[in-house]
């Protein structure tokens, strides 16, 4: 249900086989819904985060400090992210928080995206704005 709200997703960066299966999974429950660009350049990637109400962070890394789901949350941008290294603790408190997910696990990959397009414009700004002055907090 889209609820009114224009949420899109943008699929970015180098897939792994894993994740074939979420982008096929994708082109059928969110059809003109997001957009699938591969590799962005950094500068290309902020650009684009700035627009975006969601930003899906599918990683296999225990990366201790990831700076794409700081950078998304400082533009307003909810991650939809693995429960893994860093992460859980960046978006500990924030809307965020609920929409972590198991490293690998499409169906809630697709069930935080599904979550996101049932909110109304107005509730999806206000969980902007939260990310945004929980970061620079």
């Amino acid at each position: 249900m889209l609820n009114g709200n224009s949420a899109k997703y943008l699929l970015l960066g180098r897939y792994k086989e894993i994740y074939k299966e979420l982008v096929r999974r994708l082109d059928n429950a969110f059809a003109g819904k997001f957009k699938v660009f591969g590799y962005l350049p950094h500068r290309g990637c902020f650009k684009t985060l700035f627009k975006e109400s969601c930003y899906s962070f599918p990683s296999i890394c225990e990366e201790p400090l990831p700076y794409n789901v700081i950078e998304a949350m400082i533009m307003g941008t909810l991650p939809i992210a693995s429960k893994i290294g860093g992460i859980p603790e960046i978006v500990q408190g924030t809307y965020a928080e609920k929409m972590l997910f198991p490293v690998g696990n499409v169906n809630e990959i697709i069930d935080g995206m599904e979550e996101v397009l049932s909110l109304s414009t107005e509730q999806l700004t206000n969980i902007r704005l939260e990310l945004r002055e929980e970061v620079l907090e």
